[in-house]
């Protein structure tokens, strides 16, 4: 039995390493993505964001996360991940679409937005929403969650040291002097 949770143990920290490992390369990927001047980095098709107001309230919800995917074409009624003119990345419905570009709306907004947005603005279709989710990001971000995550990934490799110092300890042949 007790290997059977040894062997969870090492699986689980290996989940863990390999998580922290991911979220390390990705926040250093779009790091340099955003200091070479992209507005939202793109990994493989798909970007993501942290909804910040209450635009799309009642579909999208503060502290929500979406995640976009870029497609070929978009239509009237897609919600799409876009860069306004001001710069700020957007989280809005399309509406209808124009010469221009995309006519675009959030749900709880009473008024459609005042620029169209064209099509090579667009990040990607909102494919799928993960609620309240922003609200780990944001605390990752502060200064405390910083040092926590420091501290839970040394942690991590302490007690890996600790365990293998136990059964090391444990397999020596320990005779009485003679």
């Amino acid at each position: 039995m007790r290997k059977f949770w040894r062997g969870l143990r090492y699986a689980a920290q290996g989940i863990l390493i390999l998580l922290l490992a991911s979220l390390l390369a990705y926040n250093l990927y779009t790091s340099a993505a955003r200091a070479s001047g992209q507005a939202l980095p793109k990994l493989f098709g798909f970007s993501g964001a942290v909804i910040i107001s209450g635009s799309m309230s009642g579909v999208i919800e503060i502290d929500d996360v979406v995640i976009a995917r870029e497609q070929p074409v978009y239509a009237p009624g897609d919600v799409i991940l876009f860069q306004d003119p001001g710069g700020s990345v957007v989280c809005h419905r399309i509406v209808r679409e124009t010469e221009a570009g995309f006519i675009t709306k959030g749900t709880a907004n009473n008024v459609e937005d005042r620029h169209p947005t064209p099509p090579q603005r667009v990040f990607g279709k909102v494919i799928w929403v993960l609620p309240r989710a922003g609200l780990a990001q944001r605390y990752v971000r502060s200064p405390l969650g910083r040092i926590a995550v420091i501290l839970a990934a040394a942690a991590m490799v302490m007690l890996s040291f600790v365990g293998r110092n136990k059964r090391t300890r444990g397999d020596e042949d320990v005779s009485p002097p003679l």
